[in-house]
């Protein structure tokens, strides 16, 4: 291809995707407004506050503010914070994966122990062999298939 027609084609092609400017909607230069738009378009199509959801959570209370508000013993405050430690890390697919694999293996030998083996409907193929229901998650803690740490 020569450069006559590459620069032809090169024209034809921009005169096609050109980059389009939004200006107003959702997506607005100013992120409070796009997002208060965002979430009333979303409680109007829902029909319910939407508050709770994870994309317009509130920032997570602090120790300070939840001694604040008096409603929490020590132990609470303790618990809680501790709990939101815990759950702040997004599950990764690896672990999304192996928890499921626990679980079905949880199934199958759930119908091993009602005396199923075989091709069993909902369940699968069941062997007479018993299967892990644990699994070991990317940070290499054993885990039981609801995600609970094993001891």
């Amino acid at each position: 291809m020569d450069s006559k027609t590459y620069k032809l084609l090169m024209e034809a092609y921009a005169s096609v995707y050109t980059p389009q400017e939004v200006e107003e909607g959702v997506r607005d230069v100013d992120a409070e407004k796009g997002t208060e738009e965002r979430k009333d378009r979303l409680e109007k199509k829902r029909g319910m506050k939407v508050d709770d959801h994870p994309e317009y959570k509130k920032e997570n209370l602090k120790k300070e503010e939840l001694e604040a508000t008096g409603l929490f013993s020590e132990r609470e405050i303790d618990a809680i914070l501790e709990t939101d430690e815990q759950f702040d890390e997004a599950m990764s697919s690896y672990d999304r994966n192996r928890k499921r694999a626990a679980q079905r293996a949880a199934a199958r030998n759930a119908a091993r122990d009602a005396g199923k083996t075989g091709a069993v409907p909902g369940v699968g193929y069941v062997t007479p062999r018993r299967e892990r229901e644990t699994y070991t998650d990317e940070k290499g803690t054993t885990r039981h298939k609801s995600g609970a740490k094993m001891p």
